[in-house]
């Protein structure tokens, strides 16, 4: 095994190798291990372990042993080498499940769920050239998602929506109606970072509406909005999205935006439309239309017509990207339900 990693060592990881946790002066990895920086380290390795471990990603790491004992590899690829005693205590560090700092009330916790299956849509007719919005027009008695000024543009666009309406009318999403008037009144164009808010201000988790009482609270560096401050908490390989900053830094155009060092509002850059139309697969975009976004992306870039869920090339059914579980191979999507 010790050969292996040394080979492993020689490719694509080589920097994680060199520098497995951004050490800050003199601290010991486990102290490093506790920064920001070195969560967010560790946790970009582990993503990269985990999803060759899923067979999803060989062009990653084709030479990876997916067998690796995920002990072993956290161990080698994260904090080792060290002493078993030294492991034990790294991981915990690292899974923080024996200290929590969350204490959601119901109220806070209902919301979170409620976010968690949230999705942006626009109140406009979806046929094609009409330009009917608001009272104008009226909601898809089924799914709920799209609306249609009348029956003419709904059954012209029935061979399209088809596709979507049984899926979507069993999927449980909440959707978010938005129209253009009010979500720009609300946040308008390069309004991001937001101010800071007054000192004597009552604080609440944007996603979430936790307060401090309940969550310790912070500032999201895109946007400067309030959010839960409780990502230590978050046990690698979990994806749990109880960890509302966590999940808009990981889950939204508005952080990727920030993060990529990209310049104005990210509603209007033209790197994040290339990355959101890449990232659908022909769908519309997961990242600046869920519930984890303080604001979606303009309904301009929300094609009329345009599908919610993606094909299963396994079956006849649909995948609602972001929303359900899919697995991709030889560059087909499959659904949760089939074995390819």
């Amino acid at each position: 095994m010790d050969e292996y990693m040394d080979n492993v060592k020689k490719q694509m990881w080589r920097s994680f190798f060199l520098n497995p946790i951004p050490m800050i002066g003199n601290v010991t990895s486990v102290e490093a291990a506790q920064t920001q920086a070195g969560r967010e380290k560790l946790e970009e390795l582990f993503a990269l372990y985990d999803r060759a471990s899923q067979g999803s990603s060989q062009s990653e790491l084709e030479s990876i042993d997916i067998n690796i004992p995920t002990a072993y590899a956290k161990w080698k690829l994260g904090l080792g080498p060290g002493s078993a005693e030294r492991f034990a205590k790294e991981e915990a560090i690292l899974n923080m499940a024996d200290v929590s700092v969350t204490n959601r009330n119901e109220k806070s916790a209902k919301k979170l769920e409620r976010k968690k299956d949230a999705i942006f849509a626009p109140v406009r007719c979806e046929f094609k050239g009409c330009d009917k919005r608001g009272d104008s027009v009226k909601k898809c008695s089924k799914c709920k998602m799209v609306f249609y000024c009348g029956k003419e543009h709904q059954t012209a666009d029935w061979p399209s929506h088809k596709l979507d309406c049984k899926h979507l009318s069993k999927s449980g999403l909440r959707i978010k109606y938005f129209t253009p008037e009010k979500q720009l009144k609300k946040y308008p164009l390069g309004c991001f970072p937001l101010p800071d808010p007054p000192k004597d201000e009552t604080l609440s988790c944007f996603i979430c509406g936790a307060g401090p009482d309940e969550v310790p609270l912070t500032f999201t560096r895109c946007c400067n909005a309030a959010v839960c401050d409780n990502t230590s908490e978050y046990q690698v390989f979990s994806y749990s999205r109880d960890f509302c900053h966590r999940s808009h830094c990981f889950y939204t155009v508005c952080a990727s935006h920030f993060e990529e060092g990209h310049s104005g509002d990210w509603r209007t850059c033209q790197d994040c439309k290339v990355a959101r139309a890449e990232e659908g697969e022909g769908s519309r975009s997961f990242s600046s239309t869920n519930g984890f976004n303080i604001t979606p992306c303009l309904e301009s870039d929300i094609p009329q017509g345009s599908q919610i869920t993606i094909p299963c090339h396994g079956c006849k059914g649909r995948i609602t990207p972001g929303f359900d579980a899919k697995r991709t191979l030889g560059g087909n999507v499959f659904c949760a339900e089939c074995d390819p």
